[in-house]
């Protein structure tokens, strides 16, 4: 077995020009560099002194620092000092009305096979719930969330790399594992918590392309259809439609919010709606949701979209193949990025991806 050369001498540049004189001829690959502390004693440096030295020559190209325990491996060596522990994701129990969910993890789980990392996925039955379609999930409070944090750190805490969040984790209940999420993502929404990074869809770029499209389109009116409450994603799109009618000056959604939760709710929105005389059309954020308002709106026999336009906020397959006028969210691409984000070094905390549009016909 390959011994390696004992690193002492005098001053920074002589551990500077040690460090680079060795080789594999010289250093067994699979070893570290003695630890900062060791390197101080021997060269008669601080320890801020070594640590600036290795972070300089890592930044060079000759070093890499272990993304684990932050040792530091010849660039050779790297290999080894990257370990290979799995990217997990945190998930909600796939029931009902998961499309958005299970294209992200097939962004996540493309990009892993990419960079050669397994990839594991918890279910937690606590972030929602939704039996029926008929009516709308039931999204789990933050004691719930905490308790099932702690079940899972409890179980798994050092099995993992780094930890992807979906958006329906509270941060209220976060802020309590700030030590366990020090390498975590979330995606979907944006945190306010400094210690995790997050990206999410530019709501504020969705919100503009509906409004261009709606307005120039001709409705005088635009009703929000509210498709259930408690979704972040659902709630920063409403917020920033909102905001961006007060930019553009388009007062069109005074008392315009419309619950579209249940199948009671949606009828009494459209009969409502097919008594104005004002040409009127429906945003509704959320796929599923839009897919029933368009099914009553049939069953009604609505002039659509003269009478009553459509609009829907993701754009999945079943909206497109129902050719409905929606914002397309790239949610494969989205894990794919959330992967690769994580992972970097960047000071870059949050990140946003900006949506397409999908020209259909109920517009």
């Amino acid at each position: 077995m390959k011994q390696n050369r004992k690193l002492e001498g005098n001053g920074l540049e002589d551990l500077r020009k040690k460090i680079l004189n060795l080789s594999e001829a010289s250093w067994n690959l699979r070893d570290p560099l003695p630890p900062i502390r060791a390197l101080a004693a021997r060269f008669g440096l601080s320890l801020s002194a070594v640590y600036r030295l290795l972070q300089n020559l890592a930044h060079e190209g000759k070093l890499v620092a272990h993304e684990i325990n932050g040792r530091f491996y010849l660039k050779e060596g790297e290999s080894f000092a990257v370990t290979n522990f799995p990217v997990v994701c945190l998930f909600r129990n796939m029931e009902n009305w998961f499309f958005a969910a299970r294209k992200t993890l097939i962004g996540i789980s493309q990009e892993c096979e990419r960079i050669h990392r397994g990839m594991l996925l918890f279910r937690h039955d606590h972030l929602v719930k939704h039996s029926s379609v008929d009516f709308p999930p039931q999204f789990g409070g933050v004691h719930e969330q905490i308790t099932s944090l702690e079940r899972f750190f409890k179980t798994q805490r050092g099995n993992y790399s780094v930890i992807l969040l979906e958006d329906l984790w509270q941060d209220e209940a976060l802020k309590r594992f700030e030590s366990e999420l020090s390498r975590a993502i979330v995606i979907g929404r944006e945190t306010t918590l400094p210690f995790l990074k997050s990206i999410q869809i530019d709501h504020k770029a969705a919100a503009y392309k509906i409004l261009a499209h709606l307005h120039g389109r001709g409705y005088e009116r635009i009703v929000m259809a509210i498709p259930f409450k408690g979704n972040p994603e659902i709630t920063q799109r409403m917020i920033e439609i909102e905001r961006a009618s007060k930019v553009l000056g388009i007062s069109i959604f005074e008392e315009s919010h419309q619950l579209a939760t249940c199948p009671e709710e949606r009828r009494t929105m459209i009969q409502m709606l097919k008594q104005s005389a004002v040409r009127t059309a429906i945003y509704c954020p959320e796929d599923n949701v839009t897919r029933l308002i368009f099914e009553e709106m049939r069953d009604q026999g609505v002039d659509c979209p003269q009478k009553i336009g459509l609009m829907s906020g993701m754009g999945e397959d079943s909206i497109l193949d129902l050719d409905i006028t929606s914002i397309q969210v790239n949610y494969q691409e989205i894990g794919s990025r959330a992967v690769t984000k994580v992972f970097e070094k960047s000071t870059s905390q949050h990140e946003t991806m900006e949506p397409s549009f999908y020209q259909g016909k109920t517009t």
